[in-house]
């Protein structure tokens, strides 16, 4: 028979198992989340689920950094960079939709390029076409 701390070690180990399960399973999860946004905000041109995605997104990839911390520090760091860009692109896509908050979450911001009437290296706005 072993001494406590082969049991101690076996429980700690599991733990640690179960942890590194929970971790790659919302890992896979934020990845699938991330693989939607672009459909719903630029196929579907929907601000408003992509919104809804990207923040369960945020929420993933948070908890995702704070399981890997538990697993190894320097795995928990790593997402932080990618925690900054989706905070970025949250503010990006809140700020779309509540531009459009008039037109039923429907994307309208629509920019057409132009440049039939444009000589080069002029830069103008009218309405909503660039030229």
């Amino acid at each position: 028979m072993g001494d406590g701390h082969d049991s101690q070690q076996c429980i700690g180990r599991e733990r640690l198992q179960a942890v590194v399960a929970e971790a790659l399973s919302i890992f896979i999860a934020q990845l699938l989340l991330n693989a939607l946004w672009t459909p719903l905000f630029f196929g579907m041109h929907r601000p408003d689920l992509a919104l809804a995605d990207i923040v369960l997104m945020w929420l993933a990839i948070a908890t995702t950094l704070g399981l890997f911390w538990r697993v190894q520090r320097g795995a928990g760091l790593l997402p932080v960079p990618y925690l900054g860009w989706i905070s970025f692109a949250t503010a990006l896509n809140f700020a779309i939709w509540s531009a459009n908050q008039a037109h039923n979450g429907y994307l309208i911001l629509k920019l057409h390029v132009g440049f039939g009437s444009c000589s080069a290296g002029d830069l103008k706005i009218t309405g909503n076409k660039i030229c």
